[in-house]
């Protein structure tokens, strides 16, 4: 419901498709799964998370370039 999460919403969707296949892209509603959100100590949204083999690697709080997502993610696999 937040402003910036609705406009990161498009860059993700894009994101999902241009990596299919290399790496799994989600979104998660923190109001809706505030265990979730607690566990993985999010304060802010949006908040991306990146994580490689099952750990948490990489975390952005904020609204941020497409660029630098597409960048973080490469650097990843």
């Amino acid at each position: 419901t937040c402003g910036p999460c609705h406009a990161l919403a498009p860059v993700i969707e894009k994101l999902a498709g241009q990596y299919a296949g290399r790496a799994v892209i989600c979104k998660l509603d923190t109001s809706r799964h505030q265990m979730t959100a607690a566990r993985f100590q999010v304060r802010g949204v949006p908040t991306l998370m990146f994580f490689k083999n099952g750990q948490s690697v990489d975390k952005v709080v904020g609204a941020v370039p497409g660029t630098e997502l597409e960048q973080r993610l490469n650097n990843l696999l």
